[in-house]
């Protein structure tokens, strides 16, 4: 990832995690010369969230985009798949304009929101929003 506005972002939150004491993991891009494109070494299936984040009792998955990046179709399905696990793990969707919603989460001592609220993708940060989809 270069120094577009996801990888500045990233590099704010990955900050206020170790500041408030989160463990962080973020599995790096690499440049594959003969395809002549970027690469996330990995197995399994495309589209795993950029961040996560373990602070018991709370573990964070966050997809970080730009004001205007969409989801791809492997990201959505990730997510609404993260979201679907009962408690104790929390999904958002993140753009440079959540950094302030985005320093509360993280500061905060435990998740305030209910499993209901958190399934339902409320508004703010969190939650896949049909507009957010990769055409």
């Amino acid at each position: 990832m270069g120094k577009g506005p996801e990888a500045i972002l990233q590099a704010k939150i990955m900050d206020m995690a170790r500041l408030f004491g989160w463990r962080r993991a973020h599995f790096r891009t690499a440049y594959q010369p003969g395809a002549e494109r970027w690469v996330t070494p990995m197995s399994g299936e495309k589209g795993f969230p950029d961040l996560v984040l373990v602070r018991p009792p709370r573990l964070i998955f966050a997809e970080l985009k730009s004001k205007t990046g969409r989801l791809s179709l492997d990201q959505e399905l990730w997510l609404a798949d993260l979201k679907e696990i009962p408690t104790g793990i929390e999904v958002y969707l993140w753009r440079p304009s959540d950094i302030d919603e985005i320093q509360t989460i993280l500061k905060r001592e435990s998740n305030a929101t209910t499993s209901e609220d958190f399934r339902a993708g409320s508004t703010g940060s969190r939650g896949v929003a049909a507009s957010d989809k990769q055409t």
